[in-house]
């Protein structure tokens, strides 16, 4: 009897002891695991590239990159249909704009160039009737359109690290490394001056140019990269963000024309 005691002791320590490991190795990899308790991933380091994030309605895949402990496209906006399936429509021209209608417009006015730029969306079309919160407008299902607090955030972050900085700016390390035209005078630290040395963020910033009514010649393909911001600045005016081909900072608007096509980028909820 008491042997068989002793056998019975003996299982019940060791099943007690196997259940304790599984749960300890449970609990390990819980703090491993890259997902939180709410479904999202836990922040990465600043300039982490994350491959195909998302897929938006159209079939277009994304690519990310982590800034500021949050996921932002490393694209620029290719999509013609909003998440609902609801169409983006194509303005009939350049000179077609409206800070109440929503439209989109082909940089450079080619088609062409959509693949490689991206759409330029006039502020309506960037928020698909929101105006206030989280604002997803044209973006995929989980992600939405950055507000000026979010940008700001964003490069505020990046202007507390060196290593980012060129000459007291965030230009250069914010651009891609192609597309920008090149600089006749090169200036150090400028986009267009030494392109490999671009993009030490990852943001890859493109010079889709701008549709603008108010200043038709002045931002063109190579030169200019300009973003909405989801934040209204009035009853035909909102927030933007802009990298210029001579500038060394990113440019700050609260007074942008609702009306003007510029370039979009999401953030993951």
């Amino acid at each position: 009897m008491k042997r068989i005691f002793s056998i019975l002791m003996i299982s019940l320590l060791a099943v007690t002891m196997l259940f304790t490991a599984c749960k300890k190795d449970e609990t390990n990899n819980n703090n491993n695991n890259s997902e939180t308790p709410g479904g999202g991933s836990v922040a990465k380091p600043t300039g982490t590239i994350e491959n195909n994030v998302v897929t938006d309605i159209d079939g277009n895949v994304y690519n990310g990159v982590w800034l500021n402990g949050k996921l932002w496209m490393k694209e620029n906006l290719r999509t013609t249909h909003y998440a609902d399936g609801s169409a983006i429509p194509v303005a009939p021209s350049v000179e077609t704009t409206s800070p109440t209608e929503p439209y989109r417009y082909a940089p450079n006015n080619n088609e062409s160039n959509v693949p490689s730029y991206g759409w330029l969306y006039n502020w309506p079309a960037t928020v698909h009737g929101a105006s206030s919160g989280v604002v997803q407008g044209a973006c995929p299902n989980g992600w939405h359109v950055p507000s000026t607090g979010e940008w700001e955030q964003m490069t505020e972050h990046l202007i507390q690290q060196e290593e980012y900085l060129c000459n007291g700016g965030l230009a250069q390390a914010m651009c891609a490394t192609w597309a920008w035209e090149p600089m006749d005078v090169p200036h150090a630290c400028l986009p267009g001056t030494d392109l490999m040395s671009n993009n030490a963020t990852g943001f890859t910033a493109l010079p889709a140019g701008a549709v603008s009514v108010e200043f038709p010649n002045s931002l063109s393909l190579g030169h200019e990269a300009m973003f909405w911001c989801s934040t209204s600045g009035g009853e035909e005016i909102a927030w933007s963000r802009s990298i210029g081909y001579t500038y060394y900072h990113i440019g700050s608007s609260a007074g942008d024309y609702k009306g003007n096509g510029y370039s979009v980028r999401c953030v993951r909820d």
